[in-house]
């Protein structure tokens, strides 16, 4: 959580202190500009602008690293507190891309329609790719929590002709630019489908 605080902080202050210093700069820059046109330039403009400039860069660094921290305890405490809410608090990864693998006691076209079953549990998904010779399925499941909706993918690896192995991946379906939080969704996705292969035994049956 420290590291995602750190990354989260570091990325937004840049991002608001470049932003702020950006628009400041040509807000008091195109004045300047525009005076010493009409007034005409001379030492003591030149030295007001550069002055300007520094004053303005400090505002700047002080605001972006205020509504950096800001930014980052706004969205981390939910995201931390909507991860410990979930039953699989003890699982100490806050990442948005979440990964388990299980080996199960099935061969591998049961293991592999198992999957594509476990997947009726989510709201609206939809299989995007599926390859049975490779054992690969991705998937779109279109969450109640999230616009977007998350990208839910399987491999599947045969052991033997009863074991199977099966590699699980929930992540966005996009690159957040600033920082990842999901407020537990994936995390949800990986841990509901994994508890659904281990214990759903006649799921292959309905």
């Amino acid at each position: 959580m420290k590291k995602l605080f750190l990354k989260s902080f570091l990325i937004s202050s840049f991002s608001f202190i470049l932003g702020t210093f950006i628009i400041f700069f040509v807000v008091t820059e195109t004045s300047f500009i525009v005076y010493g046109y009409f007034q005409g330039y001379n030492s003591i403009l030149l030295n007001g602008m550069i002055e300007i400039t520094l004053i303005l860069l400090k505002i700047c660094i002080i605001s972006g690293i205020s509504l950096g921290l800001i930014f980052s305890f706004g969205t981390l405490i939910p995201h931390y507190f909507a991860l410990k809410r979930l039953k699989y608090s003890d699982i100490d990864n806050y990442n948005v891309h979440q990964v388990r693998e299980v080996e199960i006691p099935y061969s591998y076209i049961d293991a592999y329609n198992f999957c594509l079953k476990s997947l009726d549990m989510f709201y609206k998904s939809k299989i995007v790719c599926q390859d049975i010779e490779s054992g690969y399925i991705k998937a779109k499941a279109m969450l109640r929590k999230s616009p977007f909706g998350e990208n839910i993918e399987f491999n599947l690896t045969k052991i033997d002709d009863l074991h199977t192995k099966i590699k699980i991946q929930s992540k966005p379906p996009y690159k957040d630019p600033i920082v990842g939080i999901d407020y537990g969704k994936n995390l949800e996705n990986v841990e509901a489908i994994l508890e659904y292969i281990s214990t759903n035994k006649t799921a292959l049956m309905g």
